[in-house]
């Protein structure tokens, strides 16, 4: 890695060799090269990595540019007369203050200041200030979002107070040693102030060189914390006495993780501008820092869980959430400068030709999206549908309900409950992909699964998988069959504990088929010949688990109704598995609209002429468009 930085700087500086006279060119080039290599070494952890030499390199700009100024500089006789003075004789030590990608967006007017540097106090103190104002605004964006929720709360607990304030402290004092290693190596710290920026903008921009790029052994030990902290929080939520924990932590706390994850693998792994999806970066890290504070509720109020879990995994959770959280926190303050930065891969003034997709087919695209979205909502009613039909048939085939009773309209509701939120998700879905069609030159209709995405699904699949197998091993399924019918027949009779047993049994085997089918669609993933078969197989196991989880639910309610006799509890199970069978639908549709989609580019003569040349609209090659 160290070497490829320096190739990458070598290079650039034999471009500026080309353009300078032969009596200045090796001082020239000394210097610079000293100056570049310095700065790569700041910005990447002591190493010269290809992102640290990439950044200095697009500091610096064009190669004729920097030639220029330092020949207008050295040997003023050089000046073309047409050429305003003050402007040739810039000195090349203002070129640092120019900012990171000054070079991408020229249009950036640096405000005159006579000291262009910034004191390590004088960012510390920016910093401490930044990190102090982003922790009152997640506890205040905290707070109501508990508020509204079903259940709570209650009361505060003193430690939705305590958590947030030592995460800021933790920053500050990580802040503190961090300015004081910047003063003890002398790193010079460049003010990056501009006209066209308002007030704002200048504050939350930090100084050239006061946040080191963080290299690829943190990166990779950031990836593995994310993964620990889905170990912790997911199985909790699971297994806690609460479902509204899962459902409002568990659940997007492991989303939140998985997607941090993919982009910390996407900057590892890619070597494009590392300012690149700075904006998607940032929001993860703010709303994972918002639901960890709110997590902090689900862990500690009495009311939500009993004594166990306070006493055995609360204090963990605790421990994870402030340091991690204090790390999320420095990624807000340190991630907010670059939201307004145009990236040196995607410049606004790129075609849509020149990326690949031609208007006529962005045109075709978008007016097969409607009528694609509306297709996929047909098919999501329909496995709603399936979902709900096995629930409602044991509920009036063993009860004594009749049409006219209040159970139908409670089935009647929920099935319009379902339908309902599948709209409403693809209202929000529609106008999104019509964005990326329209103004990021997306490819195809629906949007790209990408093998991180493919290895975080196996990771929790081969989860659920284990769990599986160890009930049906630690159990046996002929124990397990002759217990149920025996134990069901003494409260449903012969045929009803018998079909009450059977469903248990399928639901279990069911579902682990389910699992060995998704995982298998997850490694076809990985191979580029393998996409369409992986397509058919995430369908597949799409459609397997709905029917588990109608089987298993059917059996829940059936087993609370009549043997329990206190049924109202089965609404939070039905509610946390719909929210599952809505994902699950919205795969199985999108899935057979793509599988449609490749059979239709492969007969297609035009599409394959476009696949020749690596453009195509279809959905065979999606590798990783969220």
């Amino acid at each position: 890695m160290n070497n490829e930085g320096e190739t990458i700087i070598e290079e650039y500086l034999m471009l500026v060799r080309e353009k300078l006279p032969v009596t200045i060119a090796d001082d020239v080039i000394n210097e610079l090269r000293s100056y570049m290599q310095e700065s790569a070494r700041d910005q990447g952890d002591g190493q010269i990595t290809v992102q640290s030499a990439k950044k200095i390199v697009a500091q610096f700009g064009a190669p004729g540019e920097v030639a220029d100024e330092y020949k207008y500089s050295m040997l003023p006789e050089t000046i073309p007369e047409n050429l305003d003075s003050s402007e040739a004789k810039k000195e090349p030590c203002g070129i640092p203050q120019q900012g990171l990608m000054q070079s991408i967006q020229p249009e950036l007017t640096p405000v005159p200041q006579q000291n262009p540097t910034v004191s390590h106090s004088s960012f510390f103190i920016r910093a401490v200030i930044q990190s102090w104002i982003w922790i009152v605004i997640v506890s205040l964006t905290t707070l109501p979002l508990l508020i509204t929720l079903p259940i709570g709360p209650m009361g505060i607990s003193s430690w939705m107070v305590l958590v947030p304030v030592s995460q800021a402290l933790i920053v500050t004092f990580g802040l503190l040693f961090h300015s004081l290693n910047l003063r003890r190596k002398r790193t010079i710290l460049w003010r990056r102030t501009y006209q066209e920026w308002s007030a704002l903008q200048n504050f939350v921009t930090l100084p050239e060189h006061s946040i080191p790029e963080a290299g690829t052994s943190m990166l990779r030990l950031d990836v593995l914390t994310s993964l620990t902290g889905i170990i912790l929080f997911l199985p909790t939520a699971i297994l806690g006495n609460q479902p509204y924990f899962l459902l409002f932590s568990g659940v997007p706390v492991s989303f939140l993780f998985a997607a941090r994850m993919y982009y910390g693998l996407e900057i590892i792994h890619d070597d494009r501008d590392p300012i690149r999806n700075s904006w998607k970066r940032f929001a993860v890290n703010l709303a994972l820092l918002v639901v960890l504070e709110a997590s902090v509720f689900w862990i500690f109020n009495p009311w939500v869980y009993g004594g166990f879990l306070v006493f055995s995994m609360a204090p963990i959770l605790l421990t994870f959430i402030v340091c991690y959280g204090s790390l999320l926190l420095f990624n807000v303050v340190s991630g907010a400068q670059n939201l307004w930065w145009r990236t040196q891969d995607e410049p606004e003034t790129i075609s849509a030709k020149e990326k690949g997709v031609s208007r006529e087919d962005k045109a075709e695209l978008l007016a097969r999206l409607p009528s694609t979205m509306k297709r996929l909502y047909a098919k999501m009613i329909g496995w709603i549908v399936v979902y709900n039909l096995p629930q409602v048939y044991v509920s009036f085939e063993n009860g004594s309900y009749e049409i006219w009773s209040f159970d139908w309209y409670n089935w009647i509701a929920l099935l319009i409950f379902g339908m309902t939120i599948a709209g409403a998700l693809l209202v929000f879905y529609f106008p999104y992909r019509r964005f990326m069609i329209k103004r990021l030159d997306s490819r195809m209709v629906f949007g790209r699964r990408g093998r991180v995405e493919a290895a975080v699904d196996s990771f929790i699949s081969a989860i659920f998988l284990a769990m599986t197998f160890t009930f049906i091993l630690a159990s046996g399924l002929d124990n397990i069959a002759l217990y149920r019918i025996i134990d069901y027949q003494r409260h449903l009779g012969m045929q009803w504990g018998f079909i009450l047993a059977t469903m248990e049994l399928v639901a279990f085997s069911l579902g682990a088929i389910a699992l060995l089918v998704r995982i298998l669609g997850n490694v076809h993933e990985f191979r580029q010949i393998w996409k369409k078969r992986a397509v058919g197989l995430i369908e597949q196991s799409g459609v397997l688990l709905v029917l588990t989880l109608a089987t298993y639910s059917s059996a829940e309610y059936l087993k609370l109704q009549v043997i329990y006799g206190w049924y109202s509890n089965f609404y939070a199970l039905y509610m946390i598995f719909l929210a599952l069978v809505l994902f699950l639908a919205f795969q199985i549709g999108s899935s057979s609209l793509k599988g449609e989609m490749m059979r239709r580019n492969d007969q297609d003569p035009r599409i394959k002429s476009l696949k020749t040349h690596s453009v195509y609209i279809g959905a065979s090659n999606y590798d990783s468009e969220p």
